[in-house]
């Protein structure tokens, strides 16, 4: 018999995480936080792992229940409200001498895991930054909850700035030793589920920088309350290259170009133009969009995702976006000929602006023969001359 576990969590607990313990062979059993005889049944029944991915104001009541009847623990992130309540847990679970765990799940993201594949397998030489940027609208609207109340672990740095951490400690393998940043709350009031307005405290949006104990250096710029969704960027650059990942769906892995020998007219010019180096395009969209599933408030395809835009589920817990239901969003052209004719064959409102032989963004040819992008040619009869 497979290993018995409880979750606590009738929304990412439920439609994500249960999922995914029944297909390794586990009993599950999902309770409701809101439910609290429920939780204190679950807490103190056979189970082997306590699942918690209740409210963050309830992690630590129900991390230190099951401590105490002698469970292992994995607890959703943020975990705690704070530093004090973090450390309280981790010391209280060695002391119990069981397994603990932290869910920060989006780092095995596949193409997260790829990035960390590619830096560590020194695809780019030496890593040095970061840059990440994503801007939604996920939080614009809706039904005032806890997400929104500051002193109930709402907010943007701790739905979504916390896997921004998590990934970038992995990509360094180093730890922060000095940050700063703004903070910014643009969607002020909401009505609650009683029809009563109620004001955010937590912030929806933030834009910060970091320094590792290694050296290397972060930037993120990310919020959810922007009029609408843009498509998310994320770039690592290191000694001898870079990676550049396109709304969680295209990467582009470039390496550096030789460019001893030039004059500074041509380093300037070829600074100023997107370089090739060698690139390689890799696409981590699973599947076309499905209406329907991208709008019914359920993770379908068991990724961990729910809808295009992420959403409130039940309990109030915010669950994430689904990667699959963003194709309408995706800035490339739909496959390799619709990079070639200068049309929008996708319909997603971009066509060919550049000539593909002379750029590697998301969707264009992936190389060019040197010097046909210099020579006023229109190589490849898209009606579009060099860059």
């Amino acid at each position: 018999m497979g290993l018995k576990v409880a979750i606590i969590g009738a929304g990412f607990g439920k439609y994500a995480v249960a999922p995914i313990f029944e297909k390794l062979g586990m009993e599950t059993t999902v309770v409701t936080p809101r439910d609290e005889a429920a939780v204190a049944d679950a807490l103190a029944s056979d189970a082997d792992l306590v699942s918690v991915h209740s409210p963050p104001f309830l992690h630590r009541q129900h991390v230190m229940t099951a401590l105490e009847h002698g469970k292992h623990v994995l607890c959703d992130k943020p975990f705690g409200l704070n530093g004090a309540e973090a450390r309280a847990m981790r010391d209280k679970a060695k002391e119990a001498g069981v397994l603990h765990f932290a869910n920060l799940e989006m780092r095995n993201k596949p193409v997260r895991a790829r990035i960390l594949e590619l830096v560590r397998s020194g695809a780019i030489g030496e890593p040095r930054h970061l840059s990440w940027t994503f801007l939604s609208n996920g939080f614009r609207g809706g039904t005032h909850g806890w997400v929104h109340e500051a002193d109930k672990g709402g907010g943007w740095i701790n739905a979504y700035g916390s896997h921004l951490i998590d990934f970038m400690r992995c990509l360094f393998e180093s730890e922060i030793v000095d940050c700063g940043g703004v903070s910014r709350l643009e969607w002020t009031t909401r009505n609650d589920r009683d029809g009563v307005e109620r004001r955010a405290t937590a912030e929806d949006g933030y834009s910060a920088w970091f320094v590792m104990a290694n050296g290397c250096t972060v930037s993120h710029d990310t919020g959810y309350c922007a009029p609408v969704p843009m498509p998310s960027r994320v770039i690592v650059t290191g000694s001898e290259g870079s990676i550049e990942v396109i709304n969680d769906v295209r990467l582009a892995l470039r390496s550096a170009v030789n460019i001893d020998g030039l004059d500074a007219a041509e380093r300037i010019r070829r600074g100023l133009l997107a370089g090739d180096g060698g690139c390689l395009f890799l696409d981590f969209e699973a599947d076309d969009a499905g209406l329907t599933e991208c709008s019914d408030g359920i993770d379908n395809d068991g990724d961990g995702g729910i809808d295009g835009n992420g959403a409130l589920d039940e309990d109030d817990e915010w669950v994430a976006d689904e990667p699959d239901c963003h194709s309408a969003l995706d800035i490339s052209e739909a496959d390799d000929v619709g990079c070639e004719n200068g049309l929008d064959d996708d319909g997603d409102g971009y066509a060919d602006t550049l000539d593909p032989d002379c750029i590697t963004g998301p969707g264009y040819e992936a190389g060019f023969s040197s010097g046909r992008c210099n020579d006023g040619l229109d190589n490849d009869g898209d009606t579009l001359v060099d860059a």
